[in-house]
Formats: C-alpha cells, sequence, structure tokens
C-alpha cells in the first residue's frame, strides 16, 4: 500500500484524464494563494464557471485580490531566490569589510521591495526575466551607502 501510486501521488482529472472543475479550483487557489479553495471559488466550480479563460480569469482576479495571495507569492520568491542562505550568509571580512548581517538584511528587502512594486504595483503582465531587466532599480535608503560603493 505504501507504494502505491495512488497513496504516493494526488492524482487529477476525470477519466478521460482532463481537468474537472474542482481540480481548476483547488490549482489555483494552491497556486495563488496556497490554500485550499474558498467558498466562491467552490461554488464557481460547481457551476461550472471555470471551464472558460474569462471564468478563471475572474476567479485568479478575485483570489489575487485577497492578502493570502501577496504573502503566497512572497513565500514563492523566499524560496526561489534562496533568502535564507542571503540572511545566513558570512564573507572574508579582507575582501568584503563592510559585508554583515544588517547588510544581507538590506540586501534581502530591497529585494523583496522591487518584487513586490514588480508585482503589485505595477500590474502589468509578468515574465520571470522582468526583476533582471528591470531598468530602474528601487533604492532602499539604508542599502544606498552600500551601493555606491560598490558601484552597481
Amino acid at each position: 500500500m505504501l507504494q502505491s501510486p495512488n497513496f504516493l501521488f494526488h492524482l487529477e482529472g476525470g477519466p478521460d484524464g482532463h481537468l474537472v472543475d474542482y481540480d481548476v479550483a483547488s490549482r489555483l487557489s494552491y497556486l495563488l494563494q496556497n490554500t485550499m479553495p474558498d467558498k466562491l471559488l467552490m461554488e464557481a466550480a460547481a457551476k461550472g464557471e471555470l471551464r472558460t479563460v474569462a471564468g478563471r480569469e475572474k476567479a485568479a482576479r478575485r483570489l489575487l485580490d485577497d492578502p493570502r495571495a501577496r504573502q503566497s507569492l512572497d513565500d514563492y520568491f523566499d524560496q526561489w531566490l534562496r533568502f535564507d542562505r542571503v540572511l545566513n550568509s558570512t564573507k572574508e571580512a579582507k575582501r568584503f569589510p563592510d559585508f554583515s548581517l544588517e547588510m544581507a538584511g538590506n540586501m534581502v528587502e530591497e529585494t523583496r521591495r522591487l518584487l513586490d512594486h514588480l508585482v503589485w504595483t505595477t500590474r502589468t503582465s509578468w515574465s520571470c526575466s522582468r526583476p533582471i531587466t528591470h531598468t530602474c532599480p528601487l533604492i532602499w535608503p539604508p542599502f544606498i551607502s552600500c551601493r555606491s560603493r560598490w558601484r552597481v
């Protein structure tokens, strides 16, 4: 039993392998809010509203307006960019005399603010290259002195 794929993996889809309405609701909710679908999303699934692109977009926009979406995306970026490694890093003192854990925290905070601005303030279409190709960084004041010495 413990080796059965039915036990180890969550299998989605109807008999023909296509996603059913409740699977779509579940995927949307876990992707955007990192939690199970709420009552309104389950009702939309029951009515078949998630079968169309317009219905999925409407549901997604509603989910994104919830504060849980912001927290879910923040958690995603924390894991993707490995902020834990930055916050716990050490550098050779001779080579990086200005580096400190406070500076590491400032680096992470500036990156979080940039991502927050790109995703929630500009509200334009998203691509993974935007944080890398964005030409106007949001400079967090405590980090300005470090940037000027590095000439970044």
